[in-house]
């Protein structure tokens, strides 16, 4: 019988027959028959989900808009978040201020934030605002990187005010009550049969949003100069002559001449968003209305 020629070197799994019987090596020595298939284990059971990541989500009413010294400071309120350009950014407790330099006497600015170096800045800009389709946030249009805190007219000074008599800063978040209101620093007359603006220094001036209202009146005492006249009244919005906006009044004046007084107010809306006034329109049929210094102003109440 012949001896076995087994190969040298095998790999696992190789075979050489012999006398007709096959082998395979094992990988330590060779075994009669083939090599075993090798069959693929059942699938593991699938690991866990980890926990979903957090979602930053826009937060709203935490800071206001004011006038601080020269300048304008946005500070916290309610909180110190801000959302800008898809991301939270923290108010400081000091605020951010905005000096009015540059900047052109008689125009409205919208005030935005953004992010400059990782701090937090303002911005003056003509540029209208919109909402952000992705956030809700309501940015600067087509600029994402500023949001919109506020809005603010520049005075000569340039300066930025806001008086009893000039509202004119306001704030997109934390919005509160304002008041506005003003009267002549003398008497002033008029003799119009129609309808004007007894003088504009009487104006209260603000700022409004856009689809905000605004409750505007007047309250005048006055004398008329010529017996049997009458005058009449109301209140003036953005207007100088014309049909009054409302709070109509008048008085008639009996022989010998008479002080009496009329005022009214009126609830306005649709106006634009940007500057407003409110002022003093009256008129008389014979003669002439005086108003008194003491005793006439307008008013008007607002949200910012």
């Amino acid at each position: 019988m012949a001896n076995i020629a087994w190969p040298s070197n095998p790999s696992v799994g190789q075979t050489y027959t012999f006398n007709s019987i096959t082998y395979y090596w094992t990988g330590t020595t060779w075994s009669p028959g083939t090599a075993p298939i090798s069959l693929t284990g059942p699938t593991g059971p699938a690991g866990l989900t980890g926990p979903t990541g957090p979602v930053v989500t826009p937060i709203g009413e935490q800071g206001i808009l004011t006038k601080s010294g020269a300048n304008l400071l946005f500070a916290p309120k309610k909180g110190n978040i801000i959302y800008i350009n898809g991301a939270q950014q923290t108010i400081p407790n000091a605020g951010v201020t905005l000096a009015p330099t540059a900047l052109s006497v008689g125009t409205v600015y919208y005030i935005y934030a953004f992010m400059s170096g990782g701090t937090l800045t303002l911005e003056a800009s003509t540029t209208g605002h919109s909402v952000d389709s992705s956030t809700g946030v309501e940015i600067k249009t087509g600029d994402s990187t500023r949001s919109l805190v506020g809005q603010a007219k520049i005075i000569a000074g340039p300066a930025w005010t806001d008086t009893a008599t000039q509202r004119f800063v306001l704030s997109w978040f934390n919005r509160r009550p304002i008041a506005v209101a003003n009267n002549f620093s003398t008497s002033r007359s008029t003799a119009s049969a129609t309808f004007v603006e007894v003088n504009s220094e009487v104006r209260s001036e603000f700022l409004l949003w856009s689809g905000d209202s605004v409750y505007c009146g007047i309250n005048v005492l006055a004398q008329i100069s010529t017996s049997g006249a009458t005058a009449q009244g109301g209140v003036g919005v953005d207007i100088t002559s014309g049909t009054p906006n409302g709070g109509e009044g008048w008085i008639t004046a009996p022989v010998g001449g008479f002080d009496g007084s009329f005022g009214g107010t009126v609830a306005v809306s649709g106006l634009a968003e940007g500057a407003h006034f409110v002022t003093v329109l009256a008129k008389v049929d014979s003669g002439s209305i005086t108003l008194f210094q003491n005793g006439s102003v307008t008013t008007a109440f607002l949200m910012g």
